[in-house]
């Protein structure tokens, strides 16, 4: 059956406005992982302010964005498993790393109208479950960041956790931790 002049023009006003739809930047204002390890993200798009929480696990790409704000964070809120700072964040040596989990970002802005970054997370307290959770201060991304000298590189983190973020929201998840199991088609004579 052939479309009418009508149907081909709203499907192609269909595919343009979809198109639209994906040139709009998404601006995240908060990501957080839950504990089942998914993600609730506080964004604006198009002026209009969104939560969202997805039942979908995030994808290890996005742990591993989390996973390099760690020492940013230990440096912010000035953790005891900071040692052997020379001046170089890559000689910043984090020990006990793995007491450590980044699980949310907030972004906002400061009085002077920069950008910066709230950064949450949590330390696990002895060798039992107890743990604390903390908030480091609000860290701007501006230029000669006098509190803290690695801004810069605090700010290409918080852009990796961004964009991984986006790719998250547009379908990027893990995969489930059971697969469904495909049987194949049985005949009659096989009941």
């Amino acid at each position: 059956m052939e479309k009418t002049k009508e149907e081909l023009r709203e499907e192609k006003k269909q595919a343009a406005n979809a198109k639209k739809e994906e040139e709009i930047p998404f601006i995240i204002r908060k990501a957080k992982i839950t504990n089942e390890d998914t993600l609730v993200v506080e964004y604006s798009r198009n002026g209009d302010a969104v939560t969202i929480k997805r039942k979908s696990l995030i994808h290890p790409d996005l742990k591993d964005a989390f996973e390099e704000l760690v020492p940013h964070f230990a440096l912010l809120c000035d953790l005891k498993e900071v040692k052997n700072i020379t001046g170089l964040f890559q000689d910043v040596n984090i020990v006990n790393k793995e007491r450590l989990r980044v699980t949310c970002i907030s972004l906002d802005k400061s009085a002077e109208d920069s950008t910066g970054v709230i950064l949450t997370g949590i330390k696990q307290i002895g060798t039992g479950a107890r743990q604390i959770t903390l908030n480091s201060p609000f860290t701007s991304f501006a230029g000669e960041n006098e509190e803290y000298p690695f801004s810069g590189l605090l700010s290409k983190a918080v852009d990796a956790v961004k964009d991984e973020v986006i790719l998250y929201l547009k379908g990027k998840h893990a995969e489930p931790a059971q697969k469904v199991l495909e049987l194949g088609e049985t005949s009659e004579d096989e009941i």
